[in-house]
């Protein structure tokens, strides 16, 4: 009589299963039936409220064996009823949310929650209150990670009875109306995030309103023992504050703890190339002589340089974590050959980077050359260029009309003479702008050509395979 093959072996197994497979196996045993239940149910996205697929999803949800197996729930109310009637919700809004509340009390161990509100749908956020204050609830205080992306008064109401989420660690909001300084909202949001001083490890806020002013929300908040990772995503004039401090004080007073900065701009395409404007190039410079910020981390985004905040002072910053910086993504200008290997120069020695993002004027055999040569370590390449040309000394109107694929086609030829076999980059990205959009057909073939040359290259745009779609 053969040995039962014991439990966990069975779970040690389907560790190897991609999830879109183990959720095919349930047949199998009784062990692969908790893996697939898992699998199928761990991630749960509830949207087009009133369609008959969710609502028997949440019928399903009601049953305890499921319910156990949520982790990580995504909300959108998206709801309409002025359509046509193959579109039409089929049930009214006031029974989808009553049932919608019934379903989310039996999520007792969701530790992720997101929510977005649709500006489309008829639905107000007022309206779905019964249920947000449900779900609060209910596993309000189990909450790790919490992400919210609406207007500001929206935030307020998704925020409405939270009580104190004393195990979060992670926060995101994206506001996304407009809200002066003195605005009641920021402040009430502010307190929220306080209330996480003792867990909170990662901190995000994203705006895409040009006429946001968040400097009296930086400036309310407090200290945060384990805060690592700091994003502020937001428009080009330094988020739109009217006290640059503020900023320059949540970085201070978590330079011992910080290790991931992001200071981007929300809206842009990263790496197309948009000038930095002049309130964020006159921060860099002033604060160039503070050792405290941006120093020692392990990944950087950062908008740069400028005319009023050229490359060496760009460089200050980098250097303060050359030795520990394993992710760098530089946006803004774009860097001529002889300033990426400046940048280069000041990160090789370190051999610690894995992960670089450049935005370079041109792409040349001699650019990718000084990548395999000083950087042979690096994992992920990501380029945004503006041209194919390995003359960087031709004015730049005229490269910029001059015929891509034409020379494309020259970069290609040219790479049939590099070879680069201790190089170990698995994944790389080229990025050309093209309007306001991207253009990949014109970078397809030299991509092609450098995977010619680096047999370690596995994969193009993160997405796992040697294929462009």
């Amino acid at each position: 009589m053969p040995t039962a093959i014991p439990d966990d072996i069975w779970r040690s197994v389907g560790t190897f299963v991609p999830s879109e497979h183990l959720r095919t196996l349930l047949a199998i045993n009784r062990s692969f039936f908790d893996l697939a239940m898992n699998a199928r149910y761990r991630e749960v996205n509830l949207t087009l409220l009133g369609d008959r697929g969710m609502i028997k999803l949440l019928q399903r949800l009601r049953d305890p064996v499921v319910a156990k197996r949520v982790h990580s729930l995504t909300v959108i109310p998206d709801y309409w009823s002025n359509v046509s009637d193959d579109l039409k919700m089929p049930y009214p809004y006031q029974d989808v949310v009553q049932s919608m509340t019934d379903t989310v009390t039996h999520l007792t161990q969701v530790t992720e929650y997101t929510i977005e509100w649709d500006w489309k749908s008829e639905l107000t956020a007022e309206e779905f209150l019964p249920f947000l204050t449900a779900a609060w609830a209910t596993f309000g205080v189990n909450l790790r990670k919490l992400e919210v992306a609406a207007s500001f008064s929206t935030v307020l109401v998704f925020l409405h009875d939270a009580g104190n989420p004393k195990n979060l660690q992670n926060f995101r909001a994206h506001l996304n109306n407009t809200a002066g300084p003195e605005n009641p909202d920021l402040a009430q949001l502010a307190i929220f995030i306080n209330q996480t001083s003792s867990t909170l490890r990662q901190l995000s806020i994203v705006s895409d309103c040009d006429e946001m002013h968040l400097a009296s929300l930086f400036s309310s908040l407090g200290t945060f023992a384990q805060l690592q990772s700091l994003e502020i995503s937001a428009p080009l004039d330094m988020c739109g504050l009217s006290d640059p401090s503020s900023v320059t004080g949540l970085l201070e007073g978590h330079a011992h703890v910080l290790k991931h900065v992001d200071l981007s701009y929300q809206g842009m395409i990263r790496g197309a190339g948009l000038p930095v404007k002049q309130a964020f190039a006159e921060w860099m410079v002033g604060n160039v002589a503070n050792r405290h910020i941006l120093a020692n981390l392990e990944s950087l985004v950062l908008l740069a340089p400028t005319e009023s905040a050229r490359l060496d002072v760009t460089m200050t910053y980098i250097e303060r974590s050359a030795h520990t910086m394993t992710s760098l993504s530089l946006t803004g200008d774009h860097l001529r050959y002889e300033e990426v290997a400046t940048l280069i120069s000041a990160l090789s020695p370190h051999r610690v980077m894995k992960s670089l993002s450049l935005c370079t004027k041109s792409l040349s055999s001699r650019l990718i050359e000084l990548f395999a040569q000083e950087m042979p370590y690096l994992d992920t390449l990501n380029l945004f260029i503006l041209n194919i040309s390995s003359d960087e000394a031709e004015p730049e109107e005229f490269l910029q009309l001059r015929d891509s694929r034409t020379q494309a086609r020259k970069f290609v030829m040219e790479m049939r003479h590099h070879s680069f076999p201790n190089w170990t980059l698995r994944d790389l990205s080229i990025v050309r702008p093209f309007g306001r959009g991207i253009d990949r057909t014109v970078v397809n073939e030299p991509m092609y050509a450098i995977s010619k040359s680096v047999p370690a290259l596995r994969s193009f745009f993160g997405e796992g395979e040697l294929k462009i779609n």
